[in-house]
This record gives C-alpha cells, sequence and structure tokens, in this order.
C-alpha cells in the first residue's frame, strides 16, 4: 500500500472549507481521511463550545494504517483550517494516559499538557486515567505551506 500523501489528505478536508463555519452550529463535524479509494479513519471537531469559543479535536485511523503519519497530516489540517475558518479560541485534546502514540501526536501538534483526569475512562471495563491537551490560537503552528493563511 502506497503512503497517503499531505495532498490527498489537504484536499478531502478542504472540500468542505466554505460549509465549516455553518456546520459549527451542530455539536460536531466529521471528515473522513481516505487511502486511495479507501476510507482509512476520521478526525472530528466535536464539543464545540460556540460561546467559549472552544472545542475539542480527535482522529481515529484504522490499525492497519496506523504509524504512517496519517493522523498527523489529517489532524494537522483540521487544526489549522479550524483556526483559519473560525473564531474559536482553544481546541482540546483528550487522551487515554497509556496511548503514548497519541500522545506524542498531540504534542507535536503543539497541544500543551494541560492536566489528568484520574480514573476518568472505564477501558475494558478498568478505570483509567485521561490526559487533557490544549491549544491557543496563538500557539498553532502553521502546516500544509500556508494554504489557509488567515
Amino acid at each position: 500500500m502506497k503512503r497517503l500523501g499531505v495532498e490527498k489528505i489537504k484536499k478531502r478536508i478542504m472540500q468542505e472549507r466554505q460549509d465549516l463555519r455553518r456546520r459549527l452550529k451542530f455539536p460536531s463535524c466529521r471528515w473522513f481521511v481516505r487511502a486511495g479509494d479507501e476510507i482509512v479513519g476520521t478526525v472530528s471537531l466535536h464539543s464545540i463550545k460556540r460561546g467559549d469559543k472552544v472545542a475539542e479535536v480527535g482522529a481515529m485511523i484504522g490499525e492497519e494504517y496506523q504509524g504512517r503519519g496519517i493522523a498527523a497530516r489529517a489532524l494537522g489540517m483540521l487544526v489549522d483550517k479550524v483556526f483559519a475558518e473560525t473564531d474559536m479560541r482553544k481546541l482540546l485534546a483528550f487522551v487515554n494516559e497509556k496511548n503514548r502514540a497519541s500522545r506524542r501526536l498531540a504534542e507535536s501538534l503543539g497541544f500543551k499538557k494541560e492536566g489528568l483526569l484520574r480514573r476518568q475512562l472505564l477501558v475494558n471495563g478498568r478505570p483509567a486515567n485521561e490526559v487533557v491537551y490544549g491549544l491557543l490560537r496563538n500557539e498553532s503552528k502553521k502546516r500544509g505551506q500556508g494554504f489557509l493563511a488567515r
């Protein structure tokens, strides 16, 4: 399987560029991430609090496609899209404390660890901690060669 390039991910996410402001009236927005003709995962903007101008981001990539940088590219472009097209001032990411790959992903996108929610999740019926990451608008790195420049 050929690696999914940044241009293909950018094209898919940017197809909905004009709709993002209108879509914020809903509590969540989701985009599919494709590799060739296959959908390999999703990126999402959810728990949108318009009054506070804060929302959560997330990514899910199929197990067989993980470790290829797909989530980093897709989620990075979503972060750029949100900050370029909306007045959101902060994005949050909630990650299982033991999920090192997702924690590295959040940190690689510039998210800062803000706290630990003790025994917040149930994983296979057992309590697990969740790490809260935050990214302020002014901390966001630009990815994708400025294709979302404000």
